[in-house]
């Protein structure tokens, strides 16, 4: 802990004199800046209103949940380059990559990780949450699109249904909090060949407002040795392979399997009650599955595109009506060549989905606010292909899958009552009807003469009808002090490849119990704090199991998982003097293996402390400098549940000759990593600016535990370094 603390404390001196001297030039007796970066007062922020809570705008004192909001202001000051590295400052929020074919991060939230595809929040862009197994297809925007994130944590499943286990991350990019309309365009260049455009064209013609913008960037992603990420690399770099080795040649990094490309283009229009929006991008990203690959047909593609109409209507003092449609296309494809001879992988992927909601808000009385909405959502078009060779995994040749139309229908209310005084009681219920569907797979023999094998399978959701109910108590202690006490359920539906596997399987279920404060304990000095604890049972365990004797790969998922996490978050926002500012966070949390036979076994990706610090000063001549950095705890990969458990009794067993002790991979360090970021705006006098960031100053290297579709990497697989990136733009 001592070397650790010189180490803090030569770091902070070191990021200190860099600021000290990189700006030495600029400054002078010249009077500061009166616009102050804090320019909320504590009454101000809680009564600011964001509507990703209820679907309506809501002042965060009344929120039945802990609430961050990261504005414009806040990506410009600390430099934020992407949504991903705003939700690492999120409280109780930790990031990993898994090189998953997803194409992009996952994110732990509050002691839990499902590995894979981060699915464990619902992810809007302005409001629209179209239907589907997973949000990370809307986690791409680009910062400078983003006009504000509304992030509220604690279960959301009665707003926004499955998914919505932790909470609900609403990315704003219309406009609609800007004072006028917004317009820039900017050029970045960086380290590991990274490239960068945007443009953003935003106005309004007598009633109507528009926002449009387009972006590209690019990376070359890591270069990093697989000696860093395997105990015995050996297997994979001998170059070149011995005589006779299953290894078709030698990989000795990453260097070009690893990068990242990513087009955009949005456009938003409103007139009056009318909004309409459209997005679409196109997303290449290098990704691993199973063992090291090449992509010798490109790296893995995403296209995506979502419209969305919606229209709002006051009907008279007490009811105001909305009505949104949304549709979204979305297509998947990748070519892996894998390490071992004769071995590639092919996948495709693509479906629609369409929706239609109807919302009411109702104020009957006046210290009685209801909402209540109608939905029906499908996925429509489902079609899957995986293709291999029969030599090495015959049950992925050629194999086709489709479903019958996925259709849920849902009905919540939610009311909030002034009771007396200052307490206030809010309590809401969902209903969710997940339809029968049939699943089919259809898998095409080597010999092209024979009938393909089909399977059909239908799946019946364990409960006709999911009931899902959320409460809260909220005091004001004073106008300048709230206290939250809340309860809630969510639920997270199994994806369509674990279903088809078992169509048994059951929704995944959390409660949340938490008390949260957020008030003003000095003069410039704010705090938000929480004491939560999250009971998770009916969690779906599933990996790959390969039988030697028959050649052949499966996938196996049963409900057997059950976790409890009970944590403490603080934040702590200051301001010492009028250009000075902090903001300084920690959580700890103590995550707890529930399953029968496994109460010894401490789960996999769980870090027990998190923190996090951002600072900032306002120098003269519009210049600013931030200082962030986070911190990880340790964490151990996940327990194997495949070759770690016994077959009969299902409880954990340490094979002797397992120097992991058990699980998929060993545990990995925690890290502290430091960013900087310089801002110099009106250059020239005009609306010239200048960027420069450092992430991850001091290169420190970054481990993330062992998931189960890269075994091959025991040591964990690897972060990026240090990265610089230069930007030059213009707004007006």
């Amino acid at each position: 802990m001592k070397t650790f603390a010189r180490c803090f404390v030569r770091r902070i001196a070191v990021t200190l004199l860099v600021c000290v001297l990189s700006l030495s030039s600029y400054l002078s007796a010249e009077e500061l800046r009166t616009e102050e970066l804090l320019d909320l007062s504590i009454e101000d922020l809680l009564n600011m209103e964001i509507s990703v809570a209820g679907k309506k705008a809501e002042k965060i004192k009344d929120i039945p949940a802990s609430v961050v909001v990261i504005s414009r202001e806040d990506i410009k000051k600390y430099g934020f380059q992407s949504l991903h590295e705003i939700l690492e400052n999120v409280p109780g929020m930790y990031m990993t990559d898994e090189y998953n074919i997803s194409g992009t991060m996952n994110y732990g939230v509050r002691g839990f990780y499902t590995p894979g595809i981060f699915a464990n929040m619902a992810v809007l862009i302005n409001g629209v949450q179209p239907f589907n197994d997973t949000p990370v297809y809307r986690m791409d925007v680009p910062v400078e699109a983003i006009d504000r994130i509304e992030i509220v944590r604690g279960p959301m499943s009665v707003i926004y249904g499955s998914g919505a286990f932790f909470g609900a991350v609403d990315i704003i990019t219309d406009g609609r909090y800007n004072d006028k309309p917004l317009s820039l365009a900017s050029l970045s260049l960086g380290n590991l060949n990274t490239h960068k455009a945007f443009s953003r064209v935003s106005g309004k013609i007598e009633a109507i407002s528009y926002s449009l913008h387009a972006s590209y960037e690019s990376d070359d992603g890591i270069d990093e040795p697989y000696s860093k990420m395997m105990s015995n690399p050996s297997i994979v770099t001998e170059s070149p392979p011995k005589p006779g080795s299953a290894y078709n040649r030698p990989f000795e990094t990453t260097k070009g399997t690893l990068q990242y490309e990513n087009k955009q283009f949005s456009a938003s229009v409103a007139y009056k009650g009318l909004t309409a929006d459209f997005r679409m991008f196109h997303r290449e990203r290098g990704s691993k599955i199973f063992a090291p690959t090449d992509d010798p047909a490109g790296p893995p593609e995403q296209r995506y595109s979502v419209a969305r109409i919606e229209y709002e209507k006051e009907m008279c003092d007490w009811l105001t009506v909305m009505m949104k449609g949304s549709y979204a296309q979305f297509n998947y494809e990748s070519h892996h060549d894998f390490f071992y001879p004769y071995f590639f992988w092919g996948y495709t992927a693509t479906y629609d989905t369409y929706g239609f909601e109807i919302d009411a808000v109702l104020k009957p009385v006046s210290d009685l606010n209801i909402i209540m909405g109608l939905s029906r959502h499908t996925m429509d078009d489902y079609f899957e292909n995986q293709d291999a060779p029969k030599a090495w995994v015959p049950s992925l040749i050629n194999m086709n899958i489709f479903t019958d139309p996925i259709t849920t229908n849902s009905l919540f209310v939610q009311a909030d009552w002034k009771l007396f005084g200052r307490f206030r009681l809010v309590g809401g219920i969902r209903f969710d009807n997940n339809e029968t569907y049939e699943y089919v797979r259809a898998q095409v023999p080597e010999d092209a003469i024979k009938e393909p094998a089909v399977t059909k399978k239908v799946y019946e959701p364990d409960k006709d009808i999911e009931i899902i109910p959320r409460l809260a108590l909220i005091y004001d202690l004073n106008a300048d002090n709230v206290l939250k006490f809340m309860y809630g359920k969510a639920i997270k539906k199994p994806f369509l490849a674990r279903i088809f596997e078992n169509p048994l399987l059951k929704s995944e279920e959390i409660q949340t119990y938490e008390i949260n404060y957020i008030g003003l304990l000095a003069p410039n000095l704010t705090v938000n704090a929480s004491v939560f604890r999250n009971e998770a049972e009916n969690l779906i365990s599933s990996g790959w199991s390969y039988n030697p004797s028959t050649g052949s790969l499966s996938m196996t998922a049963e409900n057997v998982g059950e976790l409890s996490t009970t944590g403490v978050e603080i934040g702590i926002q200051a301001k010492l003097f009028k250009n000075l500012s902090f903001d300084l966070g920690v959580t700890y949390q103590d995550t707890e293996n529930e399953r029968e036979g496994f109460e010894d076994i401490e789960p996999g990706y769980a870090p027990k402390w998190l923190g996090y610090f951002k600072a900032a000063y306002e120098f003269p001549k519009n210049i600013t400098f931030a200082v962030t950095g986070r911190y990880a705890d340790d964490m151990k990969a996940d327990w194997d549940y495949i070759y770690g458990v016994d077959k009969a009794t299902g409880l954990p067993v340490v094979r002797p000759d397992d120097p992991k002790g058990g699980r998929l991979g060993y545990e990995t360090d925690g890290y502290f990593i430091f960013n900087t970021n310089l801002r110099i705006e009106k250059l020239f006098n005009t609306g010239c600016y200048l960027n420069l960031n450092v992430s991850n100053l001091f290169d420190e290297e970054i481990h993330y535990p062992t998931t189960e579709s890269l075994r091959f990497t025991d040591l964990g697989t690897l972060g990026y370094g240090c990265r610089y990136l230069a930007t030059v733009g213009y707004e007006w």
